[in-house]
């Protein structure tokens, strides 16, 4: 015999979990803030967002007054929009502030570490020096192994955390990268024909990530996957060190699933849309 307590007891459609959460007003409201945050909207009506959410024009207008009410959003002049209200300015800095990426991707860096051994490393981008630099690394146990340099600006044209990057702006962008750094060499196996890095970063952008032996420190082999944000903004990298006396061919497959899997996991932590 099926018991009514049962959060999934099916009730016609729907179960009695998704029943709940339909007439949770909370649930309707915090619905309506995710869907205007993750869309990247400046402002929203209320029958946009009854259409947008599946809801009655009533419910998405109750749901909109109570954010109003905590000043979670604010009421245009002529009372037809709604915009980001202080209250949610206020509330979303604490959090980043409380929270940056470097803190909340720690646990997942933590776990890569375990599963492939060696040391793993979060950059950031600056799309304006058009360089990244270092946040957090968790350090391989391995006797032999390299320390990863942090709080220190690198060019995007050399090693796999910035190719990771470089391989996904826009062809102009690269362009003008190409032109500024004039791709400098920093090891024997830099890349500093345009051509060739234009063949290169195809490669990684139809892997989804960048493998490189020795470009930017010899003797090591770094692979790095991006990060992506809210509205598919690249944030940065997480790369994967090894000293190329430990590494195989074999280790690129595996470390490249886990990889991937983990820059996918921070980027949604990061508030990136998920699937």
């Amino acid at each position: 015999m099926v018991s009514l307590n049962d959060p999934y007891v099916m009730m016609g459609d729907m179960n009695i979990e998704t029943a709940s959460k339909s007439r949770n007003p909370l649930s309707k409201a915090l619905s309506i803030l995710k869907w205007m945050l993750e869309a990247e909207l400046e402002s929203i009506g209320v029958r946009e967002a009854a259409a947008a959410l599946d809801m009655t024009p009533s419910a998405a207008h109750r749901s909109i007054t109570a954010l109003v009410e905590e000043d979670f959003l604010q009421r245009s002049p002529d009372g037809s929009r709604y915009a980001m209200g202080l209250e949610l300015y206020r509330l979303i800095h604490q959090a980043a502030e409380r929270f940056p990426l470097r803190v909340i991707a720690l646990p997942a860096m933590e776990r890569l570490r375990d599963a492939c051994g060696e040391a793993v490393f979060l950059n950031l981008f600056d799309a304006t020096r058009r360089e990244i630099i270092g946040v957090q690394a968790v350090e391989s146990m391995q006797s032999l192994r390299y320390v990863v340099e942090l709080q220190k600006w690198k060019p995007l044209h050399v090693g796999a955390s910035g190719l990771a990057i470089l391989a996904f702006l826009p062809e102009a962008e690269r362009r003008m990268i190409y032109a500024d750094t004039g791709l400098r060499a920093l090891t024997p196996a830099s890349v500093t024909d345009p051509a060739v890095m234009e063949t290169v970063l195809a490669g990684v952008r139809s892997a989804g990530y960048a493998l490189t032996k020795g470009q930017r420190i010899e003797g090591a082999v770094g692979l790095a996957a991006p990060i992506y944000g809210p509205g598919g903004r690249l944030l940065g990298s997480l790369g994967i060190s090894i000293p190329e006396q430990r590494y195989t061919d074999g280790m690129e497959q595996q470390f490249s699933s886990l990889l991937i899997a983990t820059a996918l996991e921070i980027g949604a932590l990061a508030g990136a849309a998920r699937g």
